[in-house]
């Protein structure tokens, strides 16, 4: 009776102890979970062609970019690799909070070489399998200038320049001059910002004399969206003045601006 007894005590310990070990691994496997990872590129204002300072088809490319998995709060990456060299396999993480990350190119304040397309998303690990995307924009918005090929006829000199915040805070701004055909990408704030273009402009002395003056025109511009003035002369009833168009792509608003009563 007690031999039984306490072989009937042995198996029961065997068996919680067994119990006890599969529990302990459910609990050790949990504590990772595996991702799979997808990045979506979206430049929109490259329906423009590409210019000869920039293939707008490589910021399209996703092997260029970057991808970094971060642990919320971190700075320090956990995985770092190019979307090309991303392992095909799903990615093993501890448990916990991260950031994926992914971007391509170099922010500038201004540049007519390049810029940068950045996205974040934050996501959490708990013991499952998932798929993790981020979307990738611009950073800057694009400006340019299109100069009616009459503006010669009446002007000896004309240019736009454009100012931003980021561009206040250097102390500088830049200027599409008359022979300018490359796009300027610009820094802007990520809720957008009122962007200024002041245009300038010199009448030839055939039509009254050397006089310059210049317009104000604000457009709220916001990261990924582009902005271009379409300039003309408007020469009408003696009064000599330019037609100036905003295009943002998809409406147009013209807007007729009157040269002051001196040039006329």
């Amino acid at each position: 009776m007690s031999l039984s007894l306490t072989s009937c005590m042995i198996g029961m310990v065997l068996a919680v102890a067994s119990c006890s070990s599969e529990e302990n691994e459910n609990v050790v496997s949990t504590k990772k979970g595996t991702i799979c990872l997808e990045i979506t590129t979206g430049v929109d204002f490259a329906i423009a062609p590409s210019s000869r300072a920039i293939d707008l088809s490589e910021y399209g490319n996703k092997d260029n970019y970057t991808v970094q998995i971060l642990k919320n709060g971190e700075s320090t990456p956990v995985q770092e690799f190019t979307y090309a060299d991303m392992p095909l396999a799903p990615l093993e993480l501890n448990n916990g909070s991260y950031v994926l990350k992914a971007f391509y190119g170099t922010e500038k304040t201004s540049s007519r070489e390049e810029f940068r397309v950045e996205g974040s998303t934050i996501f959490s690990v708990q013991g499952n399998e998932q798929s993790v995307s981020v979307t990738c924009a611009p950073t800057c918005a694009r400006v340019s200038v299109d100069f009616d090929a009459a503006m010669d006829t009446y002007f000896s000199d004309y240019s736009v320049k454009f100012e931003t915040e980021a561009l206040f805070d250097i102390g500088t701004n830049v200027t599409w001059a008359k022979a300018d055909t490359e796009p300027w990408y610009l820094k802007v704030n990520k809720t957008g910002e009122e962007v200024k273009a002041t245009v300038s402009f010199t009448r030839k002395a055939e039509y009254g004399g050397v006089a310059s003056s210049s317009v104000e025109k604000k457009h709220t511009l916001a990261p990924n969206k582009a902005w271009t003035l379409k300039i003309a002369p408007s020469y009408e009833s003696g009064k000599l003045g330019i037609a100036v168009t905003i295009d943002e792509s998809t409406i147009d608003h013209e807007v007729e601006i009157t040269v002051p009563s001196e040039w006329i």
